[in-house]
């Protein structure tokens, strides 16, 4: 039932949001962003990001206003870059892992 799904998106670009959308429409239980990076203007093709967003911590921003999507969806950021997340306790928890440009060592890290 994806009502107790777990999702994780590793790096919050616009791909990764978009994918994370439709899962949190279609009512996913829990979804996990892990991102390191502050929002500039490369980010600005990411329909969750606004201008106003420039200086902050994208993950946070992009979790926060997926949220807002459906009421019954939870979620946390993880303030982390995907090699240090990989290597965390947190991966067996999850479900379905969303992984958007990242190097060769961490796609195989996972399996890709």
């Amino acid at each position: 039932m994806i009502s107790h799904s777990r999702v994780l998106a590793i790096n919050c670009d616009s791909l990764s949001c978009e994918i994370m959308k439709n899962l949190v429409l279609a009512g996913t239980g829990f979804i996990g962003i892990v991102d390191d990076k502050i929002i500039d203007e490369k980010d600005m093709d990411n329909f969750f990001i606004s201008k106003n967003d420039i200086g902050a911590k994208r993950g946070e921003i992009c979790i926060n206003n997926l949220l807002e999507l459906n009421p019954d969806v939870k979620g946390e950021f993880f303030e982390s870059n995907s090699s240090e997340f990989l290597n965390s306790v947190h991966i067996p928890t999850f479900d379905l892992i969303v992984a958007s440009n990242m190097d060769d060592v961490n796609s195989i890290k996972l399996g890709f």
